[in-house]
């Protein structure tokens, strides 16, 4: 068995500057990254399908925290989907 993990953090987050306001910024989540990973999980379910193999696909919540000490960025949270794929056989 083996597990594989689609996480919408990855490719949907960042931190964008800003230098025209004193190298102020922020954090921008594009949602869309979600719709993507789950996109992804799916087409690799099929793929290993069609190779005969058994899948179980699920879909957690989980708390992400991003930034914090040490990054020189503040400290954000967020709640997203976590898509996962379990392949048997």
């Amino acid at each position: 068995m083996r597990e594989k993990v689609f996480d919408p953090i990855k490719t949907g987050f960042k931190w964008v500057s800003d230098d025209s306001c004193g190298g102020m910024g922020w954090y921008d989540y594009n949602s869309y990254a979600e719709i993507e990973a789950r996109r992804a999980r799916d087409g690799y379910a099929k793929q290993q399908r069609s190779c005969g193999k058994t899948v179980k696909c699920s879909v957690t919540r989980s708390i992400r925290t991003m930034g914090g000490i040490g990054t020189n960025h503040p400290e954000i949270s967020l709640v997203v989907p976590i898509y996962r794929a379990l392949v048997i056989g």
